[in-house]
């Protein structure tokens, strides 16, 4: 009997099962694989209610109390979901020849598969820590044919083969006309070559200039710098919510991380401004670069703790520090910047998704893979559709501006 297109369905689904593509895509990142999920965003909307202010009408005085009598303060969140796709080929020739070997076509079509469900995993878990504006990262220096980033550790968020275009401004204004294609990364020096000089193709791109994947700008999910900005929220509307009403309880805290304090002084802080205002921090995130500043800080006294993530068999070793309202586990991430750490009460805080995420498209479509029009192969399509919500704000902080060892 010949190999079939319903034929290797089958194989796929047995084979991809969502345990399977989970410990595939968060087994090397901490956050995505500890945030709490639910995949159940039906409807257009979600929302996620918080309260920021008990109700009025206390005083020693009676009559006093009784004049003041009001409502309690809240708010309503309406999360929306964001769309995030990755794409496959595998030519029917490669198929044609795995047919007489029960493994070879799993292990032919592997890196194909695994590389679609890493891209978009990789995508989510970089776009958990920034804004819904897209940007990876700013331009440092310009020459010819090679960018340098400002911050060469936000390179890992770039990969060889991205299509790359700019803006001078990150979520407003107009991107620069034209695209670049990255054909080579230097990951030590944080730098990018393209086939010809950048400012040739990309339109007066310029120091400063944000940089994004193409398609990405303003479309991406409203991670931890969307939800607690490293300035104090403004009244435009965050999910149709004026957050500038109650900065903290709405919009989380944040210090400037610039001063000469350690890192391990930075963290403290924060964490102290948190528990001040009622919450319990229970995990900090920062990274590699950052984490390994905090060792060298505690030296001795440092203290190791594995977390587990609650929805697979994926562990993470941290440090554990003394926090003001109990044990805070520091890990190191390397999607968060270098400049930044988030100390975060971790239940306050939820992936929503329409079913899991990401997911092989198949709901709707038994065989999984499609014919494609102009060539001998079939695609496979990998999407998620998703968003980061949080109940409690004001019980999360970011130490920002952290200066970055060399």
């Amino acid at each position: 009997m010949s190999q079939t297109l319903a034929n290797y369905a089958a194989l796929l689904k047995e084979y991809y099962t969502d345990q399977r593509i989970f410990n595939l895509v968060a087994r090397n990142e901490p956050f995505f694989a500890m945030v709490p999920k639910m995949t159940k965003f039906f409807g257009d909307v979600l929302p996620i209610p918080v309260i920021h202010g008990t109700t009025r009408g206390r005083s020693a005085d009676f009559p006093t109390a009784l004049g003041h009598k009001g409502q309690s303060s809240s708010v309503v969140f309406q999360l929306t979901r964001v769309s995030d796709y990755g794409l496959a080929s595998i030519s029917r020739e490669t198929m044609l020849a795995s047919e007489d070997d029960k493994g070879a076509f799993l292990r032919a079509s592997k890196v194909n598969i695994d590389g679609a469900l890493l891209s978009l995993s990789r995508s989510m878990a970089f776009s958990l820590f920034r804004d819904s504006s897209g940007a990876l990262g700013q331009a440092g220096t310009i020459s010819t044919t090679t960018l340098t980033l400002s911050s060469i550790h936000d390179i890992t968020s770039f990969e060889v083969g991205d299509e790359v275009v700019a803006a001078a401004a990150k979520s407003t204004g107009s991107l620069r006309a034209g695209s670049a294609t990255i054909t080579a990364i230097d990951r030590d020096l944080g730098t990018m070559e393209s086939d010809s000089n950048w400012t040739a193709q990309i339109t007066a791109f310029a120091v400063n200039d944000f940089v994004y994947i193409d398609g990405d700008r303003n479309l991406k999910c409203a991670g931890l710098e969307g939800w607690v900005p490293d300035t104090a929220p403004t009244s435009t509307l965050y999910f149709n919510v004026d957050r500038s009403v109650d900065k903290v309880r709405l919009g989380g805290l944040r210090m400037d991380g610039s001063s000469n304090a350690s890192i391990e002084e930075n963290l403290i802080n924060i964490d102290s401004k948190i528990c001040r205002e009622g919450g319990r921090p229970d995990c900090i995130f920062l990274n590699h670069v950052q984490y390994r500043q905090l060792q060298k800080s505690l030296s001795s006294k440092v203290e190791y703790t594995g977390e587990k993530s609650i929805t697979a068999r994926v562990s993470f070793e941290g440090i554990k520090l003394q926090g003001g309202a109990g044990v805070v586990e520091v890990y190191a991430d390397h999607n968060c910047p270098a400049t930044r750490a988030y100390c975060l009460q971790k239940d306050t805080w939820k992936l929503y998704s329409l079913y899991e995420a990401p997911h092989i498209q198949d709901r709707d479509n038994d065989q999984k893979m499609l014919r494609e029009a102009n060539a001998d192969a079939v695609e496979l399509r990998t999407s998620s559709y998703f968003n980061l919500g949080c109940n409690a704000p004001g019980y999360n902080g970011v130490v920002h501006s952290l200066a970055v060892p060399s």
